[in-house]
């Protein structure tokens, strides 16, 4: 579900780890490989029941003002008529 917390695997370099640094809290990133660091986030998560305690707004509102059905096809129309003003 759009929203939900997320915890993602990730170099900071990436475009997901740019995406968690230009929107913090989004999701939380661990680094790839790094099973030990995984491991203390998956427990703390747990611990904290943050995977269970609801919706995750930052996620929200990023998919509404950016993946919506509406943004993309107005995208897509920009993009098909050479418009790049998104």
């Amino acid at each position: 579900m759009v929203g939900d917390n997320t915890l993602t695997t990730a170099d900071a370099h990436t475009e997901l780890g740019r995406l968690v640094a230009e929107y913090p809290g989004i999701f939380i990133l661990v680094p790839p490989e790094d099973s030990a660091s995984l491991k203390e986030v998956l427990l703390s998560a747990l611990s904290k029941n943050e995977a269970c305690s609801g919706k995750n707004t930052v996620a929200r509102e990023y998919a509404e003002r950016f993946l919506s059905k509406n943004v993309a096809l107005l995208e897509f129309e920009s993009m098909l008529l050479g418009k790049n003003d998104l």
